[in-house]
């Protein structure tokens, strides 16, 4: 039998996803599509012969970021706010949904490094030095996973929060 205070507990955890499902699952969808956006620029052999461009090529990452964090709000918006939601609110959802994105964040760069491009750092490794950007060191400092997974959730942190603010813009009500 359970505990009164563990009820509470459960109860509270309860409200706390029911208030929060729609930052929640598009936060896990915005992890996948992480996934799947390393799939394709190793495809592209931005993780291999290509590597140089990658650090280029990344950034048209932000075109499905942005509009994944723009469907998030206008669901939000559609969903909790009856189609009436204040920059405010809007930027307070992004802020929750960039929580969680930080939260999955260094399993998403352990999965993207494990299993879709497992060879990305050695590779990374190797490149970086030969063009002389950074001694053998240096490079094997910054391309390691617990260096990416610190980066990712720093970055979801940065980028969670300019895309929410910038996002909220267009997402409140008039």
């Amino acid at each position: 039998m359970l505990t009164f205070e563990f009820r509470i507990l459960i109860r509270g955890f309860m409200d706390f996803f029911r208030k929060y499902k729609n930052e929640i699952k598009w936060s896990i969808f915005f992890s996948f599509m992480m996934i799947a956006w390393a799939v394709f620029e190793r495809s592209m052999g931005w993780h291999t012969d290509q590597i140089a461009n990658h650090p280029i090529y990344s950034m048209f990452f932000i075109i499905p970021a942005v509009a994944f964090y723009a469907l998030a709000l206008m669901e939000k918006k559609k969903k909790d706010f009856s189609g009436k939601m204040t920059w405010g609110q809007s930027f307070v959802s992004g802020l929750i949904m960039t929580s969680f994105i930080m939260l999955w964040a260094p399993l998403v760069q352990w999965i993207i490094h494990t299993v879709v491009s497992p060879d990305y750092f050695d590779t990374a490794i190797q490149n970086s030095v030969s063009i002389g950007k950074l001694n053998e060191e240096q490079a094997r400092s910054f391309f390691s996973l617990k260096s990416y997974m610190i980066q990712a959730v720093f970055g979801a942190s940065l980028m969670g929060i300019l895309t929410s603010a910038v996002v909220s813009l267009f997402t409140q009500s008039k």
